[in-house]
């Protein structure tokens, strides 16, 4: 299990996605584990990814399909820290230290 969080557009999380991509933080020795769980999932593929930030944030390209048929392209932008110009604004562990739950499964 990876604890983290979805920073915006989160309500509807995971029976529907409203918008184009997801925005997540998790604890810095959870970072590298992200690939491995994207493949994992059933019928997803990442066909693409981008390092940002020196590397503190990726951006995963993660394709599947509706039901039917029909190519669905999603970004999963995954971070250990926020940034801006290069300056951290918060860590991980200081936003996830005050997160709420908002479902019982996030």
């Amino acid at each position: 299990m990876i604890r983290g969080c979805f920073l915006r557009d989160y309500a509807t999380h995971p029976e529907r996605v409203d918008s184009s991509d997801v925005d997540i933080i998790v604890y810095p020795w959870d970072f590298g584990r992200i690939p491995g769980i994207i493949n994992d999932l059933l019928g997803l593929r990442v066909p693409r990814y981008r390092k940002h930030e020196g590397g503190a944030s990726v951006s995963y390209d993660v394709l599947s399909h509706d039901a039917t048929g029909t190519p669905v392209l999603l970004g999963v932008d995954v971070t250990y820290e926020v940034r801006n110009l290069g300056a951290v604004l918060f860590a991980a562990d200081e936003f996830l230290s005050r997160r709420t739950q908002f479902k019982s499964h996030f």
